[in-house]
């Protein structure tokens, strides 16, 4: 009887390991991956270039993964609010954050509850756009090199506009001043839209812009656009040279602003690496392409390492360049 009893709880005991050793393998999480819809946050308000972006994606790779990628917009507190949201969800690839360049920033403006780069790992790069430098016709500078002009013989006098701390605009702003050595003054607003109107109005002097967006004001005269960022001329602004090709090097947001998709730290490995092919195919859907087509940005997609490597370098860039700005501010 002993006997018999010591073989059963043995038995037990190994198919309790066994059982604990089935959930813990990774390949156990992706085998049925994913067996109910997906959640990507989105740490904007609903309307703008991420959002946009997150759900031409989602649509796309909704149908390749063959569950609901459902978008949720959890803006606030310079992104850290969707973002921290993700950061501590349960890593089982059910929450997603559909990050831009926020992620290598706003921990390093506002106080956030996370590390980026301890608590996510890298799934997916999706996008990128050009940014465009445009000013009010009023301004007296026709290049990039006569804005710099001016804005050394009138420091702080001219005044930049962003959708807000952290945003795209601020940082393409931030590294246009500190490439140059100019002192230009941020004005900060709630979204690109009011930002714009008071360029057009000469509240403001200038500001960057998407170069779709920027390119209807252009046309029409009521924007002036300087440089764009990236290796190439936009299609939507091809009179308008790079920064390159005028003589500077934007560093941290030369290749403009960017979006990928990063899970919670400790996502099942075999999780991320579907995700990931799953990405890779919705983004060779050529109606996709088209849809991004039209809002400028251009499809990169490629492996958890290559964009898990370029994030890192805009950490690295954007933490030192803000421990500058910071330093400027003080003296």
């Amino acid at each position: 009887m002993k006997t018999m009893t010591r073989r059963f709880f043995a038995g037990a005991v190994a198919g309790l390991a066994a059982a604990a050793a089935l959930v813990a393998s990774p390949s156990a999480h992706a085998d049925d991956y994913p067996s109910r819809y997906v959640t990507m946050i989105v740490p904007y308000a609903a309307g703008g270039p991420t959002d946009i972006n997150a759900r031409v994606l989602a649509a796309a790779l909704s149908n390749v993964l063959g569950k609901q990628v459902v978008v949720e917009n959890r803006g606030g507190a310079g992104t850290t609010i969707g973002t921290a949201q993700v950061a501590h969800a349960a890593p089982d690839g059910y929450t997603l954050l559909f990050a831009d360049i926020g992620l290598a920033v706003s921990h390093n403006i506002v106080k956030a509850s996370y590390d980026p780069e301890r608590d996510f790992v890298p799934v997916a790069f999706v996008t990128r756009s050009s940014l465009s430098l445009v000013v009010n016709p009023k301004v007296p500078a026709k290049t990039v090199k006569e804005l710099i002009a001016l804005a050394k013989r009138k420091p702080g006098e001219l005044q930049y506009g962003s959708a807000g701390l952290g945003s795209p605009p601020h940082l393409a702003g931030l590294a246009l001043t500190r490439t140059t050595g100019t002192n230009m003054l941020h004005v900060a607003y709630k979204g690109s839209g009011p930002a714009v109107a008071d360029v057009i109005a000469g509240q403001i002097s200038l500001m960057f812009l998407g170069p779709a967006a920027a390119a209807p004001y252009v046309k029409s005269g009521q924007l002036r656009a300087l440089a764009i960022t990236g290796t190439e001329r936009s299609p939507a602004l091809p009179d308008v040279p790079t920064f390159r090709e005028s003589g500077i090097d934007l560093a941290g947001i030369d290749t403009g602003t960017w979006w990928g998709i990063v899970a919670p730290a400790g996502t099942p490995a075999d999780v991320v690496d579907k995700l990931n092919r799953a990405v890779n195919k919705a983004l060779t859907d050529p109606s996709l392409k088209e849809k991004f087509a039209k809002f400028g940005v251009n499809v990169v997609g490629g492996t958890p390492k290559e964009f898990g490597d370029f994030v890192k370098s805009q950490q690295a860039y954007w933490r030192e360049a803000l421990k500058d700005v910071k330093a400027r501010q003080s003296q």
